[in-house]
C-alpha cells in the first residue's frame, strides 16, 4: 500500500519541471508511504512513489520498479492477492524476477499481455506503467475502486496521484473548487466520478484504465462492468460448498503479510463472519481489534468480545467517549482528501491500530452490498413504483402528489420523507437519492441560493441501469457504484492511509462479487432472513446470538456528541456563517443547525454542513476560488 504520482508532458526534450512537480506531489503523499521515496525521470515523465512496505520488505522491492532491460517502469499502490500463482506462470514463460513482491508481477504480466494484464489480476490496485519503447503511460484501477486514482491535464501537462488534494496543492490552476461538486455533495453526501470537488481534477472510474501519449489526447477504456455481472441472472441454485471454498481462498490470500495484521471486529454479522472464516484459514494466531463507545446504545464491544472468545482471537479494544472526540475533529478534517460526512470511525480505529503496532487491517466492508443487507432493500419496490407512477403524471400535478406523500411518510415514521421531492425528476437514478440522499432538492437550492436543474449521476449511469431486470439489481448497482465507491471505500482508504495503515476488504474480492451477483436476484435476496447465504457458509461453528442479532450498523454517536462535548465547536461554525469561501446561504445553514437542536431533522444534515464548511477553511490554497 503506497502513494503513487506522476507528471508527464508532451514537450520535446527533457522537462525538469516534471520532476519538480512530481516531488511536490509526493510531499503531500508521504503519509501513504513513509518507508521510502523514489522517482524515475526521462524526457517525457517523472514517475514517483511513496512506499509502505507490506510484502517483501527488502530494497529489491522499492519503486518505481523496472523490468529486466529497463524499458518499462511501474509505480503501484495496492495488493495483488494471486501474485504467487501468476509469478510461477511467468517464470515458466522465461521472465526473471529480482524480488519477492507482488509489484513485480504486474511488470512482467504487462510485458506478456499488455493492457490485458488487468484481466488476470485479483486484488486491489491503482498503478501507473510508463512504457519507454511505446512512449505510453498506462494508468489503471481495480474493478471495484478500492484504491483511488486521480488525474488532471492542463497546458500540455498530464498529472496523476493517489489523492486529489495532492494534485490540487501543486498549483492553484488545479486547486480551483467547483460548485458542481458542492451540489453533488449536498444532494447525496459524496461526489460521483469522474467529478471531484476540484474543477480541474478527475477521478479515474473503477474497472477502467487510461492511456496517454505525448502526441495524442488521452483515452479511457472500461475492462470490467458490474452491470454486466448483474445481467447474467444465473438460475443455478445456491451452492454452499462452492461459496465456502471461494471465501476461504480469498481470506487466505488477504491474510498474507510480512507485517503485523489484525481483523476489525465490530460484533456485527459481516466482521464476525470474517473472523470465523479466517480462523479456518489461518494456523497463526488471529488478532482482532474493536472500537467501543461510552454511549451504551452505540457500543457493540460485548458482541465483539463474545466472537473473540468463541474463536480464541487475541482481542484488542479501544473505547471512545464524547470528551475524546472533540480533540479529534481538526486532525480528522485535515486528513480529508475531499469533504465527507463519513470516515470518522476509520480515522479513529486506524490511529489506534497504528499505536498498537499493526500495519494491515481486514475489514468487513462490502458485506451489505454483496449480500443485500441494507434495510431499505426491503422497501425498494414501493419507491420504484412511486417513481414509475410519477414519471407518467403531468408535471403540474406532481408537486401536490409529492406533498401528500411526504405527509403520509412522516406520519408513518419513514426516513427520507423530505427527499421524496427527487421523484419530481424523470431520471431513475433520482430514486437512489430518496433512500440514500442527504438534503432534499428544495433545501439544496435554498443553501446554494439559486434554482438548479437536477444534477445527473455519472455520465454512464442510465445505460447500465436500463439493462437490469429487477429493482434489487438496480439498487445494488447504485450502492456499489456510488455509496460504496464514492464514500465508504474512498473514506476508508484516505483515513487509514493517513495513519499509514493498509485496509483490505475480502468481501470485495471480484471473484466472490461475480459469483454472488451473477445469480438471479430472487435467489440471492430473502427479505425474511437477513444475509441468508452468508449465514449458511459460516454455520455450524458460529455463535447463535450473532446469527439472531438484528442489524445494527456501525454508527457513531455523532448526534449525542453534537449536543454535548462538540456542541460549542460545531455551533461556532454555524454562528459565524461558515467558511467565507463556501458559497452557501449562512441563514439557511443556521436554520439547519437550529432544527437539529430542536429534534426536527437528522444529525447527518448539520454534521455534513459543518464538515463542508470546516474543510473549505482547512484547504489552505488561498489563491483558490470557487467557480461554476
Amino acid at each position: 500500500m503506497c502513494g503513487i504520482a506522476g507528471v508527464a508532458s508532451s514537450a520535446s526534450g527533457f522537462d525538469k519541471e516534471n520532476e519538480r512537480m512530481c516531488l511536490d506531489i509526493l510531499k503531500n503523499l508521504r503519509h501513504r508511504g513513509p518507508d521510502q521515496k523514489g522517482v524515475f525521470t526521462d524526457a517525457h515523465i517523472a514517475l514517483g512513489h511513496q512506499r509502505l512496505s507490506i510484502i517483501d520488505l527488502s530494497e529489491s522491492a522499492k519503486q518505481p520498479m523496472t523490468n529486466e532491460d529497463g524499458s518499462i517502469w511501474l509505480s503501484y499502490n495496492g495488493e495483488i492477492y494471486n501474485y504467487r500463482e501468476l509469478r510461477k506462470t511467468l517464470i515458466a514463460q522465461g521472465h526473471v524476477f529480482g524480488s519477492h513482491t507482488d509489484s513485480e508481477t504486474i511488470l512482467h504480466l504487462y510485458e506478456e499481455r499488455g493492457t490485458d494484464c488487468l484481466k488476470d489480476l485479483r486484488g486491489m490496485f491503482a498503478f501507473a506503467i510508463w512504457d519507454q519503447k511505446k512512449k505510453q503511460l498506462f494508468l489503471a484501477r481495480d474493478r471495484l475502486g478500492i484504491k483511488p486514482l486521480y488525474f488532471a491535464e492542463k497546458n500540455g501537462r498530464f498529472l496523476f496521484a493517489s489523492e486529489a488534494q495532492a494534485l490540487a496543492r501543486t498549483n492553484p490552476l488545479y486547486g480551483q473548487l467547483g460548485t458542481q461538486g458542492i451540489s453533488y455533495f449536498l444532494q447525496q453526501g459524496s461526489i460521483p466520478p469522474p467529478f471531484t470537488i476540484f474543477k480541474e481534477i478527475h477521478c479515474l472510474e473503477p474497472g477502467h484504465y487510461l492511456l496517454w501519449k505525448p502526441d495524442r489526447p488521452f483515452s479511457i477504456h472500461s475492462y470490467w462492468n458490474l452491470a454486466e455481472i448483474l445481467q447474467i441472472q444465473d438460475q443455478t441454485p445456491f451452492h454452499k460448498e462452492r461459496l465456502q471454498t471461494l471465501f476461504l481462498e480469498a481470506i487466505t490470500q488477504h491474510l498474507t503479510s510480512d507485517v503485523p495484521l489484525a481483523i476489525l471486529l465490530s460484533g456485527g454479522m459481516d466482521s464476525s463472519a470474517l473472523v470465523a472464516l479466517a480462523s479456518r484459514s489461518s494456523q497463526a494466531p488471529i488478532h482482532t481489534l474493536s472500537l467501543g463507545f461510552e454511549e451504551a446504545e452505540y457500543d457493540e464491544s460485548d458482541y465483539a468480545k463474545l466472537v473473540s472468545r468463541h474463536f480464541k482471537t487475541h482481542h484488542h479494544e479501544c473505547k471512545m467517549g464524547a470528551g475524546d472526540v472533540v480533540h479529534e475533529i481538526t486532525p480528522f478534517i485535515q486528513a480529508m482528501d475531499q469533504p465527507t460526512g463519513d470516515g470518522l470511525n476509520t480515522f479513529l480505529v486506524s490511529r489506534q491500530a497504528k499505536a498498537m503496532g499493526f500495519k494491515v487491517l481486514l475489514s468487513g466492508l462490502g458485506g451489505d452490498e454483496v449480500f443485500s443487507g441494507y434495510a431499505h432493500f426491503k422497501r425498494l419496490d414501493v419507491v420504484y413504483a412511486l417513481h414509475k407512477i410519477l414519471a407518467q403524471t403531468p408535471r403540474n400535478l406532481k408537486p401536490g402528489i409529492i406533498s401528500l406523500l411526504k405527509v403520509i411518510a412522516r406520519f408513518s415514521g419513514l426516513s427520507g420523507a423530505s427527499r421524496l421531492d427527487y421523484l419530481m425528476h424523470a431520471d431513475v437514478t433520482d430514486v437512489y437519492r430518496v433512500y440514500r440522499g442527504l438534503f432534499s432538492f428544495d433545501l439544496v437550492q435554498k443553501l446554494l441560493g439559486r434554482r438548479l436543474e437536477p444534477a445527473s449521476f455519472s455520465l454512464d449511469s442510465k445505460r447500465p441501469l436500463a439493462g437490469l431486470v429487477s429493482n434489487l439489481d438496480r439498487a445494488t448497482y447504485m450502492e456499489f457504484t456510488y455509496y460504496l465507491h464514492d464514500q465508504l471505500l474512498r473514506d476508508t482508504d484516505i483515513m487509514s492511509m493517513r495513519h499509514s495503515i493498509e485496509v483490505r476488504v475480502p468481501y470485495l474480492d471480484h471473484v466472490i462479487v461475480s459469483e454472488i451477483l451473477s445469480k438471479n436476484f430472487g435467489g440471492r435476496f430473502d427479505p425474511a432472513e437477513h444475509k441468508r447465504w452468508l449465514k449458511e457458509i459460516v454455520k455450524p461453528d458460529f455463535p447463535e446470538s450473532i446469527l439472531r442479532r438484528p442489524k445494527q450498523g456501525f454508527t457513531l454517536p455523532i448526534a449525542h456528541w453534537m449536543r454535548t462535548s462538540c456542541k460549542e465547536r460545531v455551533a461556532s461554525q454555524f454562528e459565524s456563517g461558515g467558511s467565507a469561501r463556501l458559497p452557501l446561504e449562512a441563514s439557511v445553514m443556521q436554520s439547519v443547525w437550529k432544527q437539529f437542536l430542536s429534534g426536527k431533522i437528522h444529525w447527518s444534515l448539520p454534521w455534513s454542513l459543518f464538515i463542508l464548511s470546516h474543510w473549505f477553511e482547512n484547504f489552505s490554497n488561498t489563491e483558490t476560488n470557487v467557480s461554476a
